[in-house]
């Protein structure tokens, strides 16, 4: 027989504990990984159990791991993953991901709109006999 964790088995006795099938063979505890489980991160995680991580839900279903995004905690943009409540900033706009929501705003100050279209700091352009400058998000006539 065996014994394990205080208690006493007889040879060839089976039992599951957590994601481990044992077995008492020859006087020694052997330990078999059960099929159903999975490993996450160095991890033991049941078959059933869910749980998150950033940007996904993940769960052990038969000894696999499904990996589904989460809309709610997270927005997608260009590809990236970007967690609930991250601001960034590209060109002329700052953005904000907000429940699976991302707000676009754009950033006076920055940049310049004209005629819908928006000018970068330090951009210049003609238009007729005048040249306009984006400075600071003000727009400056040249003559």
């Amino acid at each position: 027989g065996c014994e394990y964790n205080g208690v006493r088995y007889k040879d060839g006795h089976k039992w599951t504990e957590g994601c481990y099938q044992k077995e008492c063979k020859d006087g020694e505890v052997q330990e078999t990984w059960g099929d159903t489980c999975c490993k996450h991160n160095g991890e033991d995680k049941e078959d059933g159990v869910s749980w998150e991580e950033g940007c996904y839900s993940f769960k052990c279903t038969k000894g696999e791991i499904f990996k589904v995004f989460t809309p709610g905690n997270c927005c997608k943009h260009n590809g990236e993953d970007k967690e609930d409540g991250v601001s960034w900033e590209e060109g002329c706009y700052s953005f904000k991901c907000t429940k699976g929501e991302i707000f676009k705003v754009f950033t006076p100050g920055k940049c310049c709109k004209h005629n819908n279209e928006d000018k970068e700091d330090g951009d210049s352009w003609e238009e007729g006999c005048y040249s306009f400058k984006c400075t600071k998000g003000e727009i400056f006539k040249v003559f």
